[in-house]
C-alpha cells in the first residue's frame, strides 16, 4: 500500500494485534536473588556448594552464552553520557525521531543549538581522512567510526562515505561485526574493513539521543 506510515511503525502496530502466548516463571524476591547470586558465582567460576540442583546447572549452561551476550550489550551500549531530559517547566520542544523500535519505544534527538553544535563538530571530524581499524585490534565494546551501509537484495554492501560514531557490540564472523550507532540509536552489521579509528576528542561526547 502507498501510505506515509513508516514501515517500523506499521509492523509495530501489527505486532501488538498478534496474540502470542508467553509463559513466564515467577519467583519470590528472596528466591530470585539467590538464583542471581548462584548464576553470578557459576559464571565467574566460583564455588556453588552442594545445594544447587542439577537442573539449575543445566539452565545456567543452556543460557550462559545468551546471558553473557545480553549483559555485554547492555554495558557497552549505555556507557556513554546520556542527554538530559527536558526540564519539568518546559512546555514544548522540537525533536527529531531517528529510530523507531515500536510504538512504545523510539529514540529522539533535540533540535537545539547545543545538540546541533555537537553534531557539527562530530561530523567535521568524521569527514576527515580516517585510519582503518585492523582485524586484530577489534574488541567488543570499543568505540569506532563506522559507515551506514545499505545492503541490496543480492546481499551486496553499498559503501557510503559518511561515517558515524559507533560501538562494536558483537562479532558476527571473521569479516563482519555488529555496531551500535550511538548518536542515532540503530544497530547494523558492518564489514570490518570499513571500520575506522575514532578520534579521541569525540569518544566521550554524550549520545545525542534520549
Amino acid at each position: 500500500s502507498h501510505t506515509n506510515i513508516l514501515p517500523a511503525v506499521y509492523f509495530a502496530v501489527e505486532a501488538r494485534t498478534t496474540n502470542h502466548k508467553i509463559i513466564l516463571q515467577t519467583f519470590e524476591r528472596s528466591a530470585a536473588l539467590q538464583r542471581i547470586e548462584r548464576l553470578r558465582l557459576y559464571m565467574s567460576g566460583g564455588e556453588l556448594g552442594d545445594n544447587i540442583l542439577n537442573n539449575e546447572i543445566n539452565v545456567f549452561e543452556e543460557h550462559c552464552d545468551a546471558l553473557l551476550h545480553l549483559t555485554q550489550r547492555q554495558t557497552t551500549i549505555y556507557s556513554l553520557p546520556q542527554q538530559k531530559l527536558p526540564d519539568i517547566k518546559c512546555q514544548y520542544l522540537t525533536i527529531n525521531i531517528p529510530t523507531v523500535v515500536d510504538v512504545n519505544h523510539f529514540w529522539a534527538q533535540y533540535i537545539d543549538r547545543e545538540t546541533n553544535a555537537q553534531m557539527k563538530q562530530i561530523n567535521e571530524i568524521l569527514s576527515r581522512q580516517l585510519i582503518p581499524l585492523t582485524v586484530t585490534s577489534i574488541e567488543i565494546g570499543m568505540m569506532c567510526a563506522a559507515p551506514f551501509i545499505l545492503q541490496t537484495t543480492s546481499n551486496q554492501f553499498v559503501k557510503r562515505s559518511q561515517y558515524y560514531r559507533a560501538r562494536i557490540t558483537h562479532r558476527i564472523d571473521n569479516v563482519t561485526v555488529e555496531v551500535f550507532f550511538v548518536d542515532w540509536e540503530n544497530t547494523e552489521q558492518i564489514p570490518i574493513d570499513q571500520l575506522r579509528i575514532l578520534d579521541a576528542s569525540i569518544i566521550k561526547n554524550r549520545s545525542s539521543c534520549i
